[in-house]
C-alpha cells in the first residue's frame, strides 16, 4: 500500500484558505485506496471474462449423439441460439421482434441434430410461427406472412 502513497508527496500549501481541517495525507490515502480498488476490479474483470466465455461454448451435436430438449417458457432467441449451435444452422427472425417471444419446446425423448430442427419447427408451428429454409439459413417468421417464393413482384 505504501507504494501508492508515493504520489502523495506535495509541497505545503497555504492552509489559511481551507474551511475544514482534514488530517494530513487523508485525501491522498483515499485516492490511493480508490486506485487500488479500481485496479483490482479491472484485473479481475479481465481475468473472469475469458472464463465466462469458455463456460458455455457453442458445441454442435456430434454425428449419432442425441440431446435432450426441455425449454419451458423461454425466449425464442435463447432456444434459437441453442438449436442453431447444436444443429449448425443459421437462423434469422422476421420481424426481429419475434426474438423476445416466449415459447416452450419439449421433446419426450433425446433427439439427434435433424430431429432437433424438426422438434423446433413443430414447436414454432404450435406458437403460430413458421420455419422457412432459404439457402444456407432458416427464416423464422409469423405463419400469417406469405412465403417468399410465392410473392409476386409484378406491377411494382
Amino acid at each position: 500500500m505504501n507504494f501508492l502513497l508515493r504520489w502523495c508527496v506535495r509541497p505545503d500549501v497555504d492552509r489559511d484558505l481551507t474551511l475544514m481541517r482534514i488530517a494530513e495525507g487523508f485525501k491522498c490515502r483515499v485516492r490511493a485506496r480508490v486506485e487500488l480498488v479500481l485496479l483490482v476490479g479491472v484485473v479481475s474483470a479481465l481475468l473472469s471474462a475469458p472464463a465466462l466465455a469458455g463456460e458455455r461454448p457453442c458445441k454442435p451435436v456430434e454425428r449419432g449423439q442425441r440431446v435432450s430438449v426441455d425449454f419451458r417458457s423461454v425466449s425464442l432467441e435463447t432456444v434459437g441460439r441453442y438449436v442453431s449451435c447444436a444443429a449448425e444452422i443459421g437462423l434469422l427472425y422476421s420481424p426481429s421482434a419475434l426474438r423476445s417471444r416466449v415459447i416452450t419446446v419439449v421433446a419426450p425423448n433425446p433427439v439427434d441434430a435433424q430431429g432437433l430442427v424438426r422438434v423446433f419447427e413443430a414447436a414454432l408451428r404450435g406458437h403460430g410461427l413458421f420455419l422457412e429454409k432459404r439457402g444456407a439459413y432458416y427464416l423464422v417468421r409469423e405463419d400469417a406472412q406469405v412465403p417468399s417464393k410465392s410473392r409476386s413482384t409484378r406491377g411494382r
